[in-house]
C-alpha cells in the first residue's frame, strides 16, 4: 500500500472548534438542517398540495362533518389557486413587507 495512503487514525483531532464559524453551535447547525427541511416540504407542497394538505385546508374552510375523496378532489384546485393568491399578494406587498418578514423568522425561537 502506497505510503500517502496509509495514516494514524488515533493522530486525527476530534475537535473541530478550528473549522466551525464563530457563534454557529451544535443547536444552530441542527436549526439549519431543519429549516431547510421544512422549507423543502413547503415547497413541495406548494408545488402539488398532497392529499392531506388540500384535506386540511377543506376541513378548515368547509362546513361538510366529513371530507369525502370527491370534496378533496374538488378542493384540490381551488387549494392551489389560493396558494398561487397568496404567493402573488405577497409579491404585490412590496420588498419592505417581505424584509419585515425575513427578520421576524430570523428573530424566531429556536427549537430543540
Amino acid at each position: 500500500m502506497p505510503e500517502f495512503l496509509v495514516f494514524d487514525t488515533k493522530a486525527i483531532e476530534t475537535d473541530l472548534s478550528h473549522v466551525t464559524l464563530p457563534g454557529l453551535d451544535f443547536s444552530s447547525a441542527e436549526r439549519l438542517n431543519y429549516l431547510h427541511g421544512v422549507k423543502k416540504e413547503i415547497k413541495a407542497e406548494l408545488s402539488d398540495p398532497s392529499d392531506w394538505f388540500v384535506k386540511e385546508m377543506a376541513v378548515r374552510v368547509h362546513s361538510a362533518q366529513r371530507i369525502t375523496s370527491q370534496l378533496q378532489e374538488k378542493f384540490k384546485p381551488i387549494v392551489i389557486d389560493a396558494i398561487k393568491a397568496y404567493i402573488n399578494d405577497r409579491i404585490n406587498e412590496g420588498p419592505s413587507t417581505a424584509m419585515q418578514v425575513e427578520k421576524s423568522a430570523a428573530e424566531a425561537p429556536v427549537v430543540e
